[in-house]
């Protein structure tokens, strides 16, 4: 099941879309180090064991947010990172992602997860 939009507070199926693209995330993609993995997995237990998007979960949606706005923000000729350019348009507060899983930061997370896919094949 894909990641599609929700709201802080919803419960459900969405939430628990998002519950697995988010783990699958903090386990497999490649900018979180071993320690962090297991600190973001943890955190995240506190929202995904009763199914509610809470406030872990908006924090580490925010945190993929700022990275992907990040790899936009740093493609140049030197380093043509796949990213779209359109995920520079995820809603942003002044230091991270604003946590909220809108359209395009649904989109943005099903293509990490396929990134994440991908490179885990290809190692």
């Amino acid at each position: 099941m894909a990641i599609e939009p929700v709201r802080m507070g919803q419960r459900g199926d969405k939430v628990a879309a998002l519950h697995r693209g988010l783990l699958y995330l903090i386990r497999y993609h490649g900018s979180v180090t071993d320690g962090m993995r297991e600190a973001n997995e943890k955190f995240l237990a506190y929202d995904r064991i009763p199914n509610r998007f809470g406030s872990a979960t908006a924090a580490i949606v925010g945190m993929y947010q700022a990275q992907l706005v990040s790899r936009v923000k740093a493609k140049t000729k030197n380093n043509p990172d796949p990213v779209p350019n359109k995920f520079g348009g995820i809603p942003m507060t002044r230091d991270s992602g604003n946590g909220a899983v809108d359209e395009l930061t649904a989109e943005a997370l099903n293509w990490l997860v396929k990134e994440a896919r991908a490179q885990r094949r290809n190692s």
